[in-house]
């Protein structure tokens, strides 16, 4: 039943599927959606560069209003964080003569966090509700020492200090949510949800040889060379595995989405060796439409992750997992954070323990040594799978709602 209160999510996304991000707040606004909330969106869009620092004009994008303000241009655009205030600001004082503005969501910050500290500020001030969709907290490294002090310092200050200054968050992980307690803030703990294919009842059939993917771009393009620590995602290890595991005389297909070889070899020279070693079971499929990304995806009989340990991977949770499941597609993934609670060994997905490449590469050569039948088994106990949806957290959205 629609509820005559709407919703504003603004941060730093690009709305609906530019990037994790954006399919992060795409599933949650669908979510606040099927609750009854009309749901305005706020992004940052890249391609939007205004000549001044405006509003995008209105736009229906998968059946919400959306507009944009420009992605920050470097540092100088970052420390822009008063003009995007002034026109977020403007934005909100208009919805609320049209409606009844329930909450703003910040997602992260278009600009610097002081951009959230001074927004939180001006919400309570006119009777708006505020809260955080907390996703991550991460460790920066770059080649820039004084980026890294920069973003460090904004990130810690928007974490510690704006998000507790918010009357609820959602927290994508226990790591997050146990920490935001601490302060007797309200709490809700949802994945990344995404929306299942109408009628989608069957899984892809499973065929031999085995197929894997790997979508994403787990490294800045000024990483350190050969940083393996700083990878999000430990790429360098699926080609270690692969390669390894043909040496042992193992066949299988390998599709990389997101960049080139060349590309991740200029950061991570070292994996030079392996990748020749599986150049013709490789495919770099490059940057690629999220269609594109997706139909490989199901076609697939398994989707990799491989993480480390360490406070980044803890406190947030792969949107990659969720979209792996959803399609009907099983993971082979570290078990960091959250994971183990969302993937069970042998039923939709083999896990292993991070930091552990033998761990590792015998969750593959599991994998590989599976029949057709059995990898179609785990394709649709991953279709069966309500941990990415939104009807699982109706309910309990609601209720923490009615809290605030």
């Amino acid at each position: 039943m629609p509820i005559d209160k709407s919703i504003i999510y603004i941060g730093n996304f690009h709305f609906p599927k530019g990037n994790a991000a954006g399919k992060r707040v795409y599933g949650n606004a669908i979510l606040f959606k099927e609750l009854g909330y009309t749901v305005k969106v706020i992004d940052t869009d890249p391609d939007y560069k205004p000549s001044n620092y405006k509003l995008s004009q209105n736009r229906i994008q998968q059946g919400f209003d959306c507009h944009s303000l420009p992605y920050p241009p470097g540092l100088k655009g970052w420390l822009r964080f008063s003009a995007a205030l002034r026109e977020v600001k403007n934005y909100i004082l208009l919805e609320k003569d049209k409606s009844n503005v329930f909450a703003v969501v910040i997602y992260g910050s278009p600009t610097l966090s002081l951009f959230n500290f001074f927004l939180i500020r001006f919400c309570k001030k006119n009777g708006v509700k505020v809260i955080v969709d907390c996703v991550d907290w991460l460790t920066i490294k770059s080649k820039s020492f004084v980026f890294n002090i920069i973003k460090s310092a904004d990130d810690s200050f928007q974490k510690i200090l704006c998000n507790k200054m918010a009357d609820g968050v959602i927290c994508i992980s226990k790591f997050l949510s146990n920490y935001y307690n601490q302060s007797k803030l309200k709490t809700i703990i949802i994945p990344p949800l995404n929306i299942k294919k109408e009628g989608k009842e069957r899984a892809c059939v499973a065929v031999t040889p085995h197929s894997f993917i790997y979508a994403g771009r787990p490294f800045r393009d000024d990483m350190q060379i050969d940083d393996v620590d700083s990878l999000k995602d430990r790429v360098d290890l699926i080609f270690k595995v692969f390669s390894d595991l043909k040496i042992e005389g193992y066949n299988f297909k390998l599709h990389i989405y997101g960049f080139s070889s060349a590309e991740f070899l200029k950061c991570v020279p070292s994996s030079t060796e392996n990748i020749e070693i599986i150049s013709k079971e490789v495919i770099f499929h490059g940057h690629a439409s999220n269609l594109d990304v997706v139909n490989t995806l199901e076609s697939c009989s398994f989707s990799l992750l491989f993480r480390d340990s360490k406070r980044d991977t803890i406190a947030g949770f792969p949107t990659k997992i969720a979209e792996s499941i959803s399609v009907g597609t099983p993971v082979i993934v570290s078990e960091v954070g959250d994971i183990g609670d969302y993937i069970m060994e042998n039923v939709n997905g083999y896990l292993s323990q991070a930091n552990d490449y033998q761990g590792q590469l015998n969750s593959v050569r599991k994998a590989l040594s599976c029949s057709p039948s059995k990898v179609n088994e785990m394709k649709i106990n991953c279709l069966k799978d309500d941990n990415f949806i939104t009807k699982k957290y109706q309910s309990p959205l609601a209720n923490f709602l009615k809290s605030l």
